[in-house]
């Protein structure tokens, strides 16, 4: 009786220490044999798109992409390199049984550019929602081709031809060459506004953007033109609202008051804002999360630059100084309170102006993001009047400057594919008509 209640008892003990050792191993705890101990490590999770790349930890090739390392606990300089994609890097510091995952997108070394259209546009104008770019033609091989397009943005393996739709023709008296487009809030009509000149005395018109409305039913709004402002007014100030609730309310204070150019990330966890005050964020705004960046933060922020706060793990990081004098949007507000509409036309040309800079931040000349919400896309030129510059990403903490395009790129014209793998840019290259092209970022 005695040998079998001691064979259970040790059955115990060693399911026991299993589960213990099993639970320790986990956790990362690895033996040291030099040492005879049992020590902590960290676990980093090193995964890159596209896979397969050589994985360097202090310059020393280690493995390779998807995998997982138990590592001593430390500072690590890891570099991640693909051939024919432009190389990764960044120091980690690895704590005692916690993850630290790198979730790497690497970026082609050299581009690849498609054209989107053939016949040379003008007026380019992309969506609020970023499915959409309208621009006009007017220089067709047929008449009954010039007029306003729409290029809808997806990755169908059709044609990207077949992705655009004529929503409207040019008349004698309408000529979308000449007019100003503005998308409203939805993305789901473009007001298209003709200038006054000479004995015209100019005319608003509001289109469906999905589907193709004959000239006999152009009907002019510019009356009802201070509604319809008020309304899209009221639509981005309760859109504001709703994404300002999510920050903490410090944040909101600062995002209200001391910066203007605020854009949320498209999985709204961060906000990119250009600091209009001297002001320093509190610490801890948040109960503090394991394993979050490690890369250096600053706090203290300074007006003219543009800083990336991370709502999730409440950390706020200096992207770089404007480069583009900006052109400011109003702050955000918490409340619903709007501007009131204009009714002359030169003050509905301004409004217009600031409503296309709070919905989208290429109008502000802010950076963009890319759909992954860890990259920002940004311009640089020596100077605005450049017709040459390069197309820069960056990630979210500041670090991994890339330049994916170097060339021949009109009005700063830059937009995110909703995917994130390609960039739309407007450029004649060789030709004289100007037209969209995609840069492959994969």
């Amino acid at each position: 009786m005695n040998q079998r209640l001691l064979f259970t008892g040790l059955i115990a003990l060693l399911l026991t220490l299993g589960t213990l050792a099993a639970i320790l191993w986990a956790k990362g705890y690895r033996p040291n044999l030099k040492e005879r101990t049992v020590k902590g490590t960290g676990l980093l999770v090193v995964n890159s798109y596209p896979d397969g790349a050589s994985v360097f930890l202090n310059d020393k090739l280690t493995t390779a992409t998807n995998d997982t390392l138990h590592l001593p606990p430390g500072e690590y300089h890891v570099k991640i390199i693909k051939e024919g994609f432009i190389p990764w890097e960044k120091t980690l510091k690895l704590e005692p049984e916690l993850v630290t995952q790198t979730n790497v997108r690497l970026f082609p070394g050299v581009p690849d550019l498609t054209a989107l259209t053939f016949t040379g546009i003008v007026n380019v104008v992309p969506a609020p929602n970023g499915q959409r770019i309208a621009f006009a033609v007017a220089s067709a091989s047929a008449n009954l081709k010039n007029g306003l397009w729409v290029l809808n943005l997806n990755d169908s393996p059709l044609k990207f031809s077949t992705n655009q739709i004529q929503i409207a023709q040019t008349t004698p008296s309408v000529d979308f060459a000449k007019a100003k487009l503005t998308w409203s809030p939805n993305s789901q009509q473009i007001l298209v506004s003709l200038p006054t000149t000479g004995t015209f005395n100019g005319l608003h018109l509001l289109l469906p953007a999905d589907s193709f409305t004959d000239s006999s039913n152009y009907r002019d709004v510019t009356d009802k033109l201070p509604l319809i402002l008020e309304e899209w007014q009221q639509e981005l100030a309760l859109n504001n609202q709703k994404r300002l609730e999510k920050l903490p309310l410090f944040m909101q204070q600062v995002a209200t008051a001391s910066a203007q150019n605020v854009f949320f990330s498209p999985d709204e966890t961060k906000i990119v804002y250009l600091a209009t005050k001297e002001i320093t964020i509190p610490p801890k705004l948040i109960p503090p999360l394991p394993a979050t960046s490690t890369q250096k933060e600053e706090r203290g922020i300074k007006p003219g630059r543009i800083y990336v706060y991370d709502l999730k793990e409440d950390r706020n990081f200096l992207i770089k100084e404007s480069i583009l004098p900006p052109q400011p949007s109003p702050a955000p507000v918490k409340t619903l309170k709007t501007i009131p509409p204009a009714s002359n036309p030169q003050e509905i040309e301004t409004d217009l102006a600031k409503l296309k800079a709070q919905y989208l931040p290429l109008f502000a000349n802010m950076p963009q993001w890319l759909s992954t919400s860890q990259h920002l896309i940004f311009t640089d030129r020596k100077s605005p009047t450049d017709q040459s510059g390069k197309i820069e990403i960056i990630e979210y903490d500041g670090t991994n400057l890339v330049t994916v395009y170097t060339g021949q790129f009109e009005d700063d014209f830059v937009f995110p594919w909703p995917s994130g793998n390609k960039l739309v840019i407007l450029t004649s290259l060789n030709s004289l008509a100007t037209n969209l092209y995609a840069i492959n970022l994969r």
